[in-house]
């Protein structure tokens, strides 16, 4: 009950204003401490992608700069509205209503048909916790205090806690949930770091594939020198562009592009598509005449091994057998030392009766692309159960790739 003599009153004054003060730095303090959560754990990799896309891709990475920012954007609402108006105790919460709108606005960036970020959250759930935020405000402004009540801190901290959890609700409810949006940027980001085991692992483990994904696992198997000898154990290869990320800005954001360009000795131009055998081609009769001019020149050779091998890749990954065994003496001496996938492409390639130049004896690869054929001869009638046991039994061989894999120009 509310206290009738002074001394009490003066009390009880002092005692309110206790309460209210711990409740409104409480309630921000919740709100940041949140923040940083869904920043730098939860939605890590969009929010550096947001802080990216928002400055039109000319900031550098940083987690703790863009957790930083991105936290008192969104955490200014909430201060000013508890420092220029007077909320009742027990709904102190309702100021950060409008920053947890702001919160899932910067963490629920998704991405558009062309593969282009996209901020913007769903309308219809914005107008909804605005309207909500506005209308709880209004009424919150009109109330006051009953000064009969109990003032005691345990009285208030439920309806406050209630409204954090909303504002937490919703501003998880919009977040970023696309798993191969998180995946891309997680192995990307690894890739730069320079943590290839661990995003051989990733890409590996990773039940959704892209193309980002795939060209970040092709990479790492490049730098490790078993691009040809492992590339066909990688889920989501859809031809020679899957050797290549794209060029969007959200790939530019860790340098995916220019990570491959580096290592093939490629020149890319921003918004260049790059990843095509007849690219790479050329880029191979560019190589082959620097190492020309530097051999002439007295000065070391270049090493052309990694562009080499992108290459002859590309075009096994393209299907094009004939350019492959065409191609592939200018790099290795056709023999059973080359990298596994050239020996199955080549002895393959003899068994469709492609001109070769030189007839390659592998037992090992000749015994189980002999079986490999056989299954599928066996079970022609039933294709869904032919698919079935020859990946069962040779997945991650070229051939599976070959007859199993659909082609995407």
């Amino acid at each position: 009950m509310r206290p009738e003599n002074d001394q009490g009153l003066r009390y009880y004054y002092h005692s309110t204003q206790r309460i209210a003060s711990f409740l409104t730095v409480a309630c921000v303090l919740c709100f940041v401490a949140y923040s940083l959560y869904m920043y730098i754990i939860v939605q890590r990799d969009i929010v550096v992608l947001a802080h990216h896309v928002t400055s039109g891709g000319e900031t550098l990475e940083s987690i703790i700069i863009s957790s930083i920012l991105g936290t008192l954007l969104s955490a200014l609402p909430a201060v000013l509205l508890l420092h220029f108006f007077s909320f009742p105790i027990r709904l102190k919460a309702v100021a950060t209503l409008p920053s947890f709108v702001i919160l899932g606005m910067l963490t629920g960036m998704r991405m558009n048909g062309i593969n282009e970020p996209d901020i913007h959250m769903p309308v219809v759930l914005v107008i909804l916790m605005m309207l909500i935020s506005i209308a709880t405000c209004l009424v919150t402004l009109t109330l006051r205090e009953n000064h009969a009540e109990h003032h005691t801190l345990p009285h208030y901290l439920g309806s406050n806690a209630l409204i954090l959890g909303i504002g937490i609700c919703f501003s998880m409810i919009v977040s970023n949930h696309d798993r191969e949006l998180h995946d891309q940027l997680y192995v990307e980001r690894l890739m730069r770091y320079g943590d290839i085991h661990e995003a051989l692992d990733a890409a590996t483990d990773n039940t959704v594939q892209n193309r980002n994904i795939t060209a970040m696992h092709a990479l790492a198997l490049s730098l490790e020198g078993r691009l040809a000898d492992e590339l066909f154990s990688q889920p989501g290869l859809t031809g020679s562009e899957s050797l290549v990320p794209d060029t969007t800005l959200a790939s530019r954001l860790y340098q995916a592009p220019h990570m491959v360009a580096r290592h093939i000795h490629a020149t890319v131009m921003p918004g260049a598509r790059i990843a095509t055998s007849r690219f790479l081609e050329k880029a191979v009769g560019k190589r082959l005449q620097t190492i020309a001019d530097t051999i002439q020149a007295r000065h070391p050779s270049p090493d052309i091994q990694p562009l080499a091998d992108y290459y002859l890749c590309s075009l096994l990954l393209d299907r094009r057998l004939g350019k492959f065994v065409t191609e592939l003496p200018r790099f290795y001496t056709v023999s059973d030392t080359m990298p596994r996938h050239y020996r199955e492409a080549y002895i393959l390639a003899q068994r469709r009766h492609v001109n070769v130049g030189q007839v390659l004896e592998d037992e090992e690869i000749t015994t189980a692309i002999t079986d490999f054929l056989q299954i599928m001869s066996k079970n022609a009638s039933d294709p869904c159960q032919q698919r079935k046991t020859c990946l069962d039994m040779y997945g991650g061989t070229y051939w599976a790739y070959y007859f199993f894999t659909k082609q995407q120009y």
